[in-house]
């Protein structure tokens, strides 16, 4: 594995990054004009082009001139690290990114134990054991999802915490990217229209996991997967007809490079400076649409079967079984079985 990406080195990378950068801020403009604010000649741009046509960048040439539809994955550790520094945004200053690798979660389990850079944001094109809450598999293809984990130091939040502004950081990015309405299922999923686009997973790393009588958080791996590129037939069929993705719910093609930016930019105003408490809750509980719903949970060691009377994001559900009891089931203790 590696996150040295990208066809060829030294001067000739630089100068395709150069370009990159002006048709990723600009998406379309003429080749005099990229030849005028890069200082090269049109036959020297026309060179860069069709390298990163090679790369698998979509180029395309239209009346209008150049126009960059996406941007393939050996770009994106550069394209991030160079607009998170001028952005001033610590989201993607410090990135590993992976053509492939088990887990980004496990990446950041390993960098843990390092001295490496925090927030520490690690990607993958494909995950060969992409896990979800409870050890449910997350699957994916090449080019399809935002797969994804950051590696926090724990002072910033608790993991509860995390999961809340995470979660609604990822509904309030696909609303205003692709116009919808979204549902957050607690404690981690985000809805469409009931189907599954994206779930998130927080672990926790322990500086003496030995004594648990005294545990010493040290950081938080924040982990995400966002369906961007899927249609019905890409997922397996045991869950195509409870799964959605960006492209679906929008009837169109995105550049999954961009929608990783927005959900930076939110992720970092959710995250790292957060808003009071109070209104996060307020605005995660009016996408929650969990309450009157009769739930089938395994909490605690035991199956509890009773209407979600209220919900707290940070605390758990409150059910109201049949009998009128009422229950508080924590989400690290909660399973939700059905429906």
């Amino acid at each position: 594995m590696t996150d040295d990406l990208g066809p060829g080195s030294g001067i000739e990378r630089r100068r395709c990054e150069r370009l990159l950068r002006e048709l990723y801020e600009n998406q379309t403009a003429t080749v005099e004009a990229l030849s005028r604010r890069l200082s090269r000649p049109p036959a020297d741009i026309h060179r860069l082009l069709e390298l990163l046509r090679q790369s698998g960048c979509g180029i395309e040439t239209t009346p209008a001139g150049v126009q960059l539809n996406d941007i393939s994955w050996p770009w994106w550790k550069a394209m991030l690290e160079d607009r998170s520094g001028a952005a001033g945004r610590m989201l993607g200053r410090h990135v590993l990114a992976f053509d492939q690798t088990t887990s980004t979660n496990d990446v950041c389990w390993q960098a843990a134990r390092q001295a490496e850079e925090r927030p520490l944001l690690v990607l993958a094109d494909v995950q060969t054991r992409g896990r979800g809450r409870r050890g449910r598999r997350w699957e994916s293809k090449p080019g399809q999802s935002l797969l994804m984990s950051i590696l926090l130091p724990a002072a910033l939040s608790n993991a509860e915490t995390l999961t809340l502004t995470a979660g609604l950081a990822v509904a309030q990015t696909i609303e205003t990217l692709a116009g919808v309405s979204t549902a957050v299922k607690w404690p981690n999923d985000v809805l469409v229209d009931g189907k599954k686009i994206a779930g998130i997973l927080i672990e926790t790393h322990w500086a003496n996991p030995q004594e648990m009588d005294s545990p010493t958080v040290i950081d938080h791996t924040l982990g995400i997967g966002l369906n961007v590129g899927q249609q019905t037939a890409d997922f397996p069929s045991q869950i195509a007809d409870r799964a959605a993705s960006l492209a679906m719910i929008s009837h169109r093609a995105w550049d999954r490079l961009r929608v990783l930016e927005a959900l930076l930019e939110q992720l970092e105003r959710n995250c790292l400076h957060p808003p009071a408490p109070a209104s996060l809750i307020t605005a995660w509980k009016a996408r929650c649409t969990m309450l009157g719903q009769l739930l089938r949970v395994h909490c605690g060691g035991m199956e509890i079967v009773g209407r979600v009377a209220d919900i707290d994001p940070l605390e758990g559900l409150v059910l109201r079984d049949e009998t009128g009891a009422v229950h508080l089931c924590k989400a690290r203790e909660t399973t939700i079985l059905s429906p």
